[in-house]
């Protein structure tokens, strides 16, 4: 037989289970009463979750790089 063909499994396997929290759970803040997801491992819904600036890496302030010339 020729050494043509590769040996292989059909579809790679997943390495690890996705967590799950709890299943009915309701936003904190008060008078919001939606469900959160499975998925969702915070204890509020994304309207009510405080936002917080993104991470940039090397980004350079537009003020400080053309003010310093």
């Amino acid at each position: 037989m020729s050494e043509l063909y590769m040996k292989g499994t059909q579809s790679p396997k997943a390495s690890r289970v996705t967590k799950q929290f709890a299943k009915g759970r309701v936003c904190e803040k008060d008078g919001c009463e939606q469900t959160l997801s499975i998925y969702n491992d915070k204890k509020n819904c994304f309207q009510h979750t405080p936002k917080k600036p993104p991470r940039i890496r090397g980004r350079e302030d537009p003020r400080v790089k053309y003010n310093s010339k």
